[in-house]
Parts: structure tokens; C-alpha cells; sequence
């Protein structure tokens, strides 16, 4: 068995959450992305960002993601 990494993905208004950013962490391993169950929600960009570890690095969200993707954390 593999180390797994965590990546936080950030959102603005996703189809599926009425908040106006939300906030999933996922594990990725040999088998690819895998979202996590837990989902934070918040009101602006800054108060989601408080939430990630202190250890992350932020990465622009790229060209080719969906539209709703607002960055992402690794």
C-alpha cells in the first residue's frame, strides 16, 4: 500500500451546495483522485482558506478544471 497525498479544492457556488464557497478534501493514491466525505462551507474566500493546514502550497486553478474550481491546495 501506497502513501496517499491530501489536496484541498476550493469552489465557488458548486452545483451541489447552496454556500457560496465550499471546500473538499481529497486523497490521492495509485487509484486516482478520491473525495473525502467531510465538506466545509463558508461565506468568503478568506474564511475558507483559514480552514487548510498551515503546510499546504496553493496552486492556481488550471485552465482545463471546472469553472466552479477556485484553487487548489497541496
Amino acid at each position: 500500500m501506497s502513501e496517499k497525498l491530501e489536496m484541498y479544492v476550493i469552489y465557488r457556488r458548486p452545483s451541489d451546495h447552496p454556500a457560496p464557497y465550499a471546500m473538499r478534501k481529497w486523497h490521492i493514491g495509485d487509484e486516482g483522485a478520491t473525495p473525502d466525505d467531510e465538506l466545509a462551507t463558508g461565506e468568503t474566500l478568506d474564511e475558507i482558506r483559514s480552514l487548510i493546514p498551515h503546510n499546504f502550497v496553493r496552486f492556481e486553478r488550471s485552465p482545463s478544471d471546472d469553472p466552479v474550481i477556485v484553487e487548489s491546495w497541496l
